[in-house]
């Protein structure tokens, strides 16, 4: 299973299917894939959620998907 595979569904749920939110599928999944811990984040679900939170306004939106996004790539040993 593609990180974009993993992602979409959650991103889709909470965000919908207009061009933004494909937009930050697309983005997400390719920064996750290259994803190294570089100290600019404190990991990589803060990534993940200021990731969400650049494309959409709403931090307790934000922190919500990367949690989602964050335990479903840790199931499949990502």
């Amino acid at each position: 299973m593609s990180t974009q595979e993993i992602v979409a569904p959650i991103i889709k749920k909470t965000y919908g299917t207009g061009a933004m939110p494909i937009a930050l599928i697309e983005h997400l999944a390719s920064k996750i894939d290259q994803w190294e811990d570089d100290g600019y984040y404190r990991n990589r679900e803060d990534m993940i959620r200021q990731t969400c939170w650049n494309f959409f306004a709403g931090g307790d939106t934000a922190q919500h998907v990367a949690g989602q996004i964050e335990s479903s790539l840790k199931l499949v040993d990502r």
